[in-house]
């Protein structure tokens, strides 16, 4: 029997790419999209794109868990809730699944920031070993995984950036700097973050404290060799998509042929990466689930370039990868070949 989803958190932005990448997707049955500030709307109401004539879907305001109890076989729920939401709500959550009969064969996808932490240095929450779901550098950890914490988008680009340097010993000291597109501020506007108060502008903001430089930190611990580095973000005036460079001076002696050696070591099992002969273009992964990565080296300097879709490797299609391989499936399953791009 296919795998059964649900998707907390379905009215974002995220949680639309979600029901769009797994009501397509040939493992997987979408049993139920949950949204409390959205319940009782139809999916077609609250995204006209996914919209089915003969769609009867209707958003709940909590998971269903006398249905899923119901439905046999494995089960997976995608919490695509603002920070903070599911580390109140977890515990109420997992006295529901014990009380149905749900703990050995439910399996949670966080998209939130708030146990990636905790799934970087192994500390269980709420009896649950929560795993960082980054295909690239925890591929190992994802099969048969109970929790998974998604990477954040930035953090996801940043570490396609700067693991191999670090793992090789390339490089002492690197400066990072990324542009997100609107779509990463979320559905509620603001005014740093409403589209038509940044469509004109390109602003630097939360310089060298960004929350997902914590993320990278956790990752980079694991390397035998520091990494000083430093990250800069960016709002651009786009909706989708992340561009990040990152510009290193090379330890003494280091030539091109090891850092092309580096990368290409990296990513020689990672499906979600592409590596560019040119700089990688956001047109060209917006919608995808993929990465796109360059590099150029002139002397002692190396530029290191990521392209990728905050919405898509940077968030829903990563999180599907993640299942994929929870449930031993291949990684791209049901994600090569996805389009229509929007929110």
């Amino acid at each position: 029997m296919k795998p059964g989803a649900v998707v907390v958190g379905a009215a974002g932005y995220g949680g639309g790419e979600l029901i769009r990448l797994l009501r397509t997707h040939p493992r997987v049955e979408l049993l139920a999209c949950v949204s409390r500030s959205q319940a009782g709307r139809s999916l077609a109401a609250v995204h006209p794109r996914l919209a089915r004539d003969e769609d009867p879907a209707v958003f709940a305001a909590e998971p269903p868990w006398d249905a899923l109890a119901r439905r046999p076989g494995p089960l997976v729920v995608f919490a695509a809730l603002r920070a903070g939401e599911l580390r109140e709500t977890l515990p109420s959550w997992r006295a529901a699944w014990t009380a149905h009969g749900l703990d050995e064969r439910l399996a949670l996808i966080d998209l939130s920031p708030d146990f990636r932490a905790e799934a970087l240095c192994g500390r269980p929450i709420e009896g649950l070993p929560f795993v960082y779901g980054s295909s690239e550098w925890c591929r190992d950890e994802l099969p048969g995984a109970r929790a998974v914490a998604n990477p954040g988008c930035f953090a996801t680009a940043l570490a396609l950036a700067l693991l191999p340097l670090a793992r090789a010993g390339l490089a002492s000291d690197v400066v990072v700097t990324a542009v997100t597109g609107s779509s990463g501020s979320g559905t509620v506007p603001s005014p740093r973050t409403h589209h038509p108060e940044r469509a004109q502008e390109l602003v630097a903001y939360a310089p060298l404290a960004h929350r997902h430089q914590a993320e990278v930190e956790g990752l980079l611990a694991h390397c035998a060799r520091p990494l000083r580095w430093a990250f800069v973000p960016h709002s651009g005036p786009f909706v989708r998509g992340i561009a990040a460079t990152a510009v290193a001076t090379l330890m003494a002696g280091v030539a091109e042929d090891a850092v092309a050696e580096a990368y290409r070591a990296a990513y020689a099992r990672a499906p979600q990466v592409r590596l560019r002969r040119e700089p990688p273009r956001l047109a060209h992964v917006v919608a995808t689930p993929y990465a796109d990565l360059a590099w150029r080296v002139v002397g002692d300097r190396l530029a290191v370039l990521v392209a990728l879709d905050n919405l898509g490797k940077g968030m829903a299609t990563q999180a599907v990868a993640n299942m994929n391989l929870l449930f031993g499936r291949p990684e791209l399953e049901g994600l090569e070949g996805v389009s229509g791009a929007g929110v």
